[in-house]
């Protein structure tokens, strides 16, 4: 039962930066074209979203991936494909975590 609920929820963890990495990129992309003919980006906010709200879901899905790995390998045994996947979604979303706070000190000019 837990198997499914902890491969799903370690995938949500790594999906998580990935698609806030992607929207920053199609961001910066856009931004030259959205600007020199309207007068704002149309992807700058879903991007503002996943910014603010992308890393809490990537870590609670990781943290909840690797408690539900835990539990399955109390019922029956091989875990090490989740248990890997889900310390990696936390490592990541931690990356990103000290990222966003890194360069929200560096825009204050702290």
């Amino acid at each position: 039962m837990y198997k499914k609920k902890s491969f799903v929820f370690s995938l949500i963890s790594i999906l998580s930066p990935v698609i806030i990495i992607l929207f920053l990129i199609i961001t910066l992309i856009s931004d030259n074209y959205f600007l020199s003919r309207y007068q704002t980006n149309i992807f700058i906010g879903p991007f503002m979203f996943c910014l603010i709200t992308g890393w809490i879901i990537g870590l609670g899905t990781g943290i909840a991936g690797l408690v539900f790995s835990i539990m399955q390998k109390k019922e029956c045994g091989k875990t090490s494909r989740s248990v890997s996947i889900s310390i990696l979604g936390i490592v990541l979303n931690l990356l990103w975590l000290s990222g966003i706070m890194f360069a929200f000190s560096a825009w204050k000019g702290i």
